[in-house]
């Protein structure tokens, strides 16, 4: 039997527990590590098949709430409680609870995403939304509908994104829409519909390099826009503010361009 490649992932939904190898007094261990909202809880067996059992049962009970508290440990009936009763702002419920990515602690705000026009480097657009119930995938397909939608007779030719958009859904969906899918790719991940016949180009190769602009933006946005930390209660409201900051950036970007 081969070795796993550590650390292992069990996943169930937008759930994730990790299994460690931890060498202890010239032995292996074995930890199974997860997150309780913000807290870490982190349980080390000597064995691989009751750490992947306990990682297993763990992502289970946190990803579906269906457990019996009177038979869970401490930690467990915590991880119950948030699974069936979330943390939620009592100043905005319309922010969600959220972690970016793996290691980070889940902190209560909006998602937000940017659509970058590729030759002058402006927004495009900037849509803010719960970003556990639509992907950013999801919204990038949504925004080059509504662009093409608002600007008649514009046709939007390619779309450029980092390699979390390498994914069926969104080639796919770039595909169906006659948009060549200028998106990095990951390694040893095929994705129909992106292969040798799109990567070799050389719009593709620029694709790449230009799209990097639209950190600038988010950037600006969150820095001088002051748009790291919401000002304004609900998402309507604070899609407004939104569009405010967008815009300036724009004005600015715009006065740059002209004065040469």
């Amino acid at each position: 039997m081969s070795k796993p490649k550590f650390p292992v992932t069990v996943k169930r939904g937008h759930t994730i527990v990790k299994i460690y190898r931890t060498p202890s007094r010239g032995c292996d261990a074995y930890t199974v590590s997860y997150y309780l909202g913000d807290q870490r809880v982190r349980k080390t067996f000597a064995d691989y098949g009751l750490a992947t059992t306990e990682a297993e049962t763990v992502a289970n009970k946190l990803s579906t709430g269906e457990v019996n508290v009177l038979t869970l440990t401490s930690g467990d009936r915590l991880a119950t409680a948030i699974n069936q009763h979330p943390p939620q702002s009592t100043t905005d419920p319309d922010s969600v609870l959220y972690r970016k990515a793996n290691g980070q602690a889940a902190r209560l705000c909006f998602g937000a995403h940017a659509l970058m026009e590729n030759r002058n480097g402006l927004c495009a657009d900037l849509t803010l939304h719960n970003p556990i119930a639509e992907s950013e995938p999801v919204v990038a397909l949504q925004q080059a509908d509504a662009h093409e939608q608002l600007h008649e007779g514009v046709t939007i030719q390619t779309l450029g994104a980092d390699k979390n958009y390498h994914q069926q859904g969104f080639v796919q969906g770039c595909r169906e829409r006659a948009i060549a899918p200028h998106v990095a790719c990951k390694d040893k991940v095929n994705v129909a519909g992106l292969d040798g016949r799109t990567t070799p180009r050389q719009s593709y190769q620029v694709s790449l390099k230009i799209r990097k602009r639209v950190e600038e933006i988010l950037g600006w946005i969150k820095t001088v826009g002051g748009f790291r930390r919401s000002r304004y209660r609900g998402l309507e409201r604070t899609q407004a503010w939104g569009y405010f900051v967008a815009g300036t950036y724009n004005l600015l970007r715009m006065a740059r361009l002209a004065a040469g």
